[in-house]
């Protein structure tokens, strides 16, 4: 496998993406001007190299940009409904991410795959999961008990009122069906 370029020995991958940041706010600057400012920061590069890592990070700008569209798409789209759906929709494009990830890392050959990340990014996958099992679970659990109070309040209101057990039954079908 070859070796890291200077740029990304001396840039952690916070500091590209701040720089990328910045590159995204600042479209228009040349490459000379991308030159000083990684002489500014410390990497003294050449014309040519700084063209190419001005280029690979404008490209993690437009995904990064693609990304925050999807994601404010999603937002909108599933505007006012319970978590659930969202995290759901969240938690479906983070695995599609990951798989593009990993077709990515596939298809270049100088990427040498680290099974430890591999293995923390797919911990990190399910605890997502689990996570929204969780949250989907406590939602189903908090409307039972909602719908459980609300019919109890209902049915010692119906009682003072003087109905008799047969509504008071059809009422409790009413709020509470089968399965909840």
């Amino acid at each position: 496998m070859p070796q890291p370029s200077r740029f990304d020995r001396h840039f952690s991958q916070a500091e590209q993406a701040k720089l990328a940041a910045w590159i995204d706010e600042n479209p228009t600057i040349s490459v000379d001007d991308f030159r000083e400012l990684l002489a500014e920061r410390g990497l003294a590069v050449g014309r040519t190299t700084a063209f190419k890592e001005k280029r690979r990070i404008e490209k993690l700008g437009e995904r990064l940009r693609r990304s925050r569209a999807l994601m404010d798409q999603i937002s909108e789209t599933l505007e006012g409904r319970d978590d659930s759906s969202r995290m759901r929709a969240i938690l479906e494009a983070s695995r599609v991410l990951v798989f593009e990830l990993q077709e990515a890392m596939l298809a270049r050959e100088d990427v040498e795959v680290d099974a430890k990340e591999l293995m923390m990014l797919n911990v990190a996958i399910k605890d997502l999961t689990a996570a929204a099992r969780g949250n989907q679970q406590f939602g189903e659990a908090e409307r039972k008990k909602i719908l459980q109070e609300a019919s109890e309040a209902v049915a010692k209101e119906a009682r003072a009122l003087g109905l008799s057990d047969e509504v008071m039954e059809r009422i409790d079908a009413v709020l509470m069906p089968e399965g909840v």
